[in-house]
């Protein structure tokens, strides 16, 4: 099952994981993306676009409009959240307007903690 985990990582974590994959020779088809805060991966997964991810969790390339009769949805709500998930990289869009994910599952992976 290939997953896309979705993280807060400094530059050089990002860096050090990166190395750490390449070295470890193997792809399981996994992923991660990282982001440079909690904030930033917070204010792009909200419940819509959770919901959005949900649907095409291990699914291929959908239309728009299939794709909002999944998560019951008007499909230019819809558009609004593919085109935030497209723009930060986590979702594609193929030249005939399909949507896809191309991971089994998401992982999401944030560790809060005080403030220096």
């Amino acid at each position: 099952m290939a997953t896309l985990t979705l993280t807060v990582q400094t530059t050089e974590q990002f860096k050090a994981s990166a190395l750490s994959a390449l070295n470890a020779g193997g792809d399981g088809g996994d992923a991660v993306h990282a982001f440079a805060s909690a904030e930033l991966l917070f204010d792009l997964l909200t419940t819509n676009r959770l919901g959005v991810l949900r649907a095409l969790c291990g699914v291929g390339a959908i239309g728009l409009r299939e794709l909002a009769r999944r998560v019951e949805r008007d499909p230019t709500g819809v558009l609004r959240d593919v085109k935030a998930l497209t723009d930060a990289g986590v979702l594609r869009r193929s030249e005939d307007g399909k949507v896809s994910l191309g991971f089994d599952a998401v992982h999401v992976d944030c560790t809060l903690e005080a403030a220096a």
